[in-house]
């Protein structure tokens, strides 16, 4: 224990010891100040005639957090200042450019489309507005004065019958035609072998194509109005396997008659078909027995059906409106992208040359 008093006592009469840790020897012109700076006086060294004890005083960067000493003006270790106000701020280095992905040749052409859309969109609005006047108009008569809507074309119903055209010896049943020789009464006659021939067609087809121009006549819409009154609708007749156009007539191989009636109700267009039917076949009748025609030379008109339900045609299409409205707006679309390409965009405004720029105010702290 002596000892040890002597050794303190020593230490205390001692001079002030600066302890320094951290020393760079590599480098004589930089080193770096260990963790704490001692100094201390004990017994009777102080000025009083007793120790006196100072507190350690520790100088760190505010940058790096390295020891520092009290004179050094920059970091031995980073180079920023020692002083806080003299601070400068790091510059941020946004590398997110370098870590993003180049977006796709897709994603760019919809941002291209997308920002050309945006900046016309005055464009887009007068757009969809034409589109859906176009819209409305392909189905709908517009009136302004006064206003409303009225569809241009109403819908219509179609029913259809067939005629079988043929004669009394009704050769379309029938594979020949047998004529059997007639017996004269002569003594010693000897009946020959009957004669047989192919039934005639040639003659029911030839009329099984003339025969629709004779039911669209006013004749046979005379007789009709007679028997059954005023029909509403029209009537087209037309051999079954017939082509008739501006250009090309192809007559029906097959004596079958289409009666096409079209009317604005059903009910309409079935009447008028079935009743059509039935007024030639009265007239043809009428006609035959007017001028003495043999039941067996005459030819014979059959109503194959009657029909019973008809068949909506024509009219305004549901779909015709939105088709019409997607194709004007989307021309209205390609507008805008062809606006932004011929006209670039406003660049911002350069600076006044006139205008000095102020200086930034250093504001220095007082003591």
């Amino acid at each position: 224990m002596a000892s040890i008093g002597s050794t303190t006592s020593n230490v205390a009469e001692s001079s002030p010891i600066t302890v320094r840790s951290g020393l760079d020897t590599r480098k004589r012109s930089r080193y770096k100040l260990g963790a704490t700076l001692l100094k201390a006086r004990h017994g009777n060294a102080a000025p009083g005639g007793r120790g006196e004890a100072y507190p350690v005083t520790v100088k760190t960067c505010p940058n790096c957090g390295q020891a520092t000493r009290d004179d050094d003006r920059f970091c031995a270790s980073c180079g920023q200042p020692t002083d806080p106000r003299r601070q400068s701020v790091p510059p941020i280095v946004d590398d997110r450019s370098r870590r993003a992905i180049a977006p796709s040749g897709a994603a760019s052409s919809v941002a291209v489309y997308t920002h050309a859309l945006r900046r016309f969109w005055w464009v887009l609005v007068i757009g969809a507005v034409i589109a859906l006047l176009a819209a409305l108009s392909s189905r709908y008569t517009i009136s302004l004065f006064p206003p409303s809507l009225e569809e241009k074309d109403d819908v219509s119903y179609t029913a259809e019958s067939r005629l079988l055209i043929t004669s009394a010896d009704n050769p379309h049943f029938r594979a020949k035609e047998t004529i059997p020789e007639e017996d004269t009464g002569t003594e010693g006659f000897t009946p020959a072998t009957p004669l047989s021939t192919a039934p005639d067609l040639n003659t029911i087809v030839r009329n099984a194509n003339t025969y629709p121009y004779v039911i669209e006549s006013d004749q046979v819409a005379n007789y009709r109005e007679r028997q059954y009154g005023d029909l509403p609708g029209t009537v087209q007749a037309l051999g079954v396997t017939s082509v008739v156009t501006g250009n090309r007539i192809e007559l029906s191989e097959i004596p079958i008659i289409r009666l096409i009636a079209t009317a604005d109700t059903p009910n309409d267009s079935i009447n008028l078909a079935d009743k059509t039917g039935k007024a030639f076949i009265g007239w043809l009748r009428t006609f035959q027995d007017d001028h003495d025609i043999l039941e067996s030379d005459r030819i014979d008109v059959q109503q194959l059906n009657v029909p019973k339900d008809a068949v909506a045609s024509e009219g305004p299409s549901t779909a015709l409106p939105v088709v019409v409205f997607i194709a004007v707006f989307a021309a209205f679309c390609v507008l805008a992208v062809l606006l932004d390409r011929l006209i670039p965009a406003g660049q911002p405004k350069p600076a006044r040359t006139d205008v000095e720029p102020l200086e930034p105010v250093e504001v220095k702290k007082t003591a």
